[in-house]
């Protein structure tokens, strides 16, 4: 199969404000995913033959609910990305969106990753803790047998460096788990 960028999206994956107006659908269609290529960014090269690149039953039918939640989800995606917030607010401006809009929305967003963040934080800081405590108590076992086999006045093995490393380890992750809350 040959196949071609798609000619409603310009291969973008989602039809924006300026394929709108190009293709003379303002009053028709929203920014959102292009329905020609089903999001792929390429159709079949004999897809424009057969099927008009306007056709109008070919956009997506949402609703308000699911055009936000998609906005949503892909201005967490740009936050991921890496991209500034005037970065972010540009770009869903040439799309069409009301800057009051894009800022709720990414002010959303921010938040929700950030607590996303948080919660990854504290649970690689439980798992520093929790394998420092390992280390203890695997270093109090080794020490306390090896104790306990030469109490008849025998030499015994103290594990300092299993205490050393489970206390780093337990300094770590408490450190860790403060510095998110």
């Amino acid at each position: 199969m040959n196949t071609i960028e798609c000619p409603r999206c310009l291969g973008k994956k989602h039809v924006d404000k300026a394929d709108i107006e190009r293709l003379n659908r303002q009053d028709e269609w929203l920014p959102g995913p292009c329905a020609y290529c089903e999001e792929k960014g390429f159709v079949d090269s004999n897809k424009p033959d057969e099927i008009p690149i306007d056709k109008v039953d070919l956009a997506h039918e949402v609703g308000l609910e699911e055009l936000i939640s998609a906005l949503y989800e892909r201005i967490i995606k740009m936050v991921i990305d890496g991209k500034t917030d005037h970065d972010i607010l540009s770009e869903l401006e040439k799309d069409g969106i009301p800057k009051e809009l894009g800022e709720k929305i990414l002010e959303k967003a921010k938040t929700e990753i950030n607590k996303v963040k948080g919660k990854a934080h504290r649970e690689v800081a439980g798992q520093y803790f929790l394998k420092g405590i390992g280390f203890l108590a695997l270093g109090a076992l080794v020490t306390g047998v090896t104790y306990s086999m030469a109490s008849g006045g025998g030499t015994y093995v103290v594990t300092t460096g299993l205490f050393a490393v489970g206390g780093i380890y337990v300094i770590i992750g408490f450190f860790k788990f403060l510095s998110n809350l």
